[in-house]
């Protein structure tokens, strides 16, 4: 009888459920950008609007835009758009130096501008150890 109580109360307990509905926000869509830096010859880049967490939406280009690459804070490059909608790229003249502040800024009909800022790192540098086979075993 005592188990056939605890029981009881363990099903009341977790057969209870309380349903909540919560009224989120309107979602703006904002520019986002991923870019790459290939073989030191060209950077690539890829210009999509964000989504909200709950949307089931594909992923939505964003073509038109001016994208700007700044070194030092002084113009560097404009990237090209390539037609499709979200691709655009800079074929290099040189690779970027390491040590320089690299700052990319993206302009969008329709969208707050963003920037991104990146120092490229130095080269490490590597030494050769030597350590003799005795001090091994």
């Amino acid at each position: 009888m005592k188990h056939l109580i605890y029981l009881s109360i363990l099903v009341l307990i977790i057969s209870c459920e309380q349903v909540a509905d919560i009224e989120l926000p309107d979602y703006e869509p904002e520019i986002t950008i991923s870019c790459c830096y290939q073989d030191n010859a060209k950077i690539e880049g890829i210009l999509t609007k964000s989504s909200s967490i709950i949307d089931s939406v594909e992923i939505e280009g964003i073509g038109g835009a001016s994208i700007q690459l700044y070194e030092d804070d002084v113009l560097f490059a404009t990237f090209e758009d390539l037609g499709n909608n979200y691709q655009y790229q800079y074929l290099l003249n040189e690779p970027l130096q390491a040590g320089k502040r690299y700052k990319i800024t993206v302009d969008a009909e329709g969208f707050e501008s963003i920037s991104a800022t990146q120092t490229i790192p130095n080269e490490p540098v590597f030494e050769l150890v030597s350590i003799p086979m005795a001090a091994i075993l």
